[in-house]
């Protein structure tokens, strides 16, 4: 059995979304027409394949002293509007994750981790991670990755690693003992 797709209606359905830059609006009521694999062709349409999004990760110091807090920041530059609907920020501890967008994993890690979002302008978002109370055993990495959601209607269907950046954590007097044993 042959199933024919009427080129002008796909013509005009790729055409308004490209016009609404991708508002689920539109996706939502035709979804029903489309196989996954020409929902992902038609985000790749509107995204220009990927969007233009930078991640840097950066800390307040190189090196902490043990008891203190140590704060890292996943800063992401480039967003477009719909973007903060679509990409998920995860926060890894020496490769555990710990959070999702600032959602803590696990009610025990309330006690050990912080987090906030700061935006200090359209376009960029800031992720800020605390490590409270520092003992030895949290020397190692802190790693921001962002992930960009596939949906389709409200299930994701896929993801795709957008960026993937860490920062060491050094605790002053002590990871340099520990690496030299």
């Amino acid at each position: 059995m042959k199933v024919e797709i009427d080129k002008h209606l796909i013509s005009f359905v790729i055409i308004g979304i490209c016009l609404l830059q991708g508002a689920q609006a539109i996706i939502m009521p035709i979804a029903w027409a489309f196989s996954k694999t020409r929902l992902k062709i038609i985000h790749e349409i509107l995204d220009g394949a990927h969007s233009q999004i930078k991640v840097a990760v950066s800390s307040e110091s190189e090196f902490v002293n043990e008891g203190d807090d140590f704060v890292a920041y996943c800063n992401i530059t480039g967003l477009r509007p719909y973007d903060i609907l679509r990409i998920k920020v995860q926060w890894l501890h020496n490769g555990k994750r710990i959070s999702d967008y600032c959602k803590l994993l696990d009610y025990d890690l309330y006690s050990k981790y912080s987090c906030r979002l700061l935006s200090p302008k359209p376009g960029d978002l800031i992720v800020e991670q605390t490590i409270l109370n520092v003992q030895l055993e949290d020397a190692g990495f802190l790693e921001c990755e962002v992930v960009e959601a596939m949906r389709e209607y409200s299930q994701i269907i896929g993801k795709d690693i957008e960026a993937k950046q860490s920062v060491p954590i050094r605790i002053r007097g002590r990871t340099e003992d520990i690496q030299r044993r």
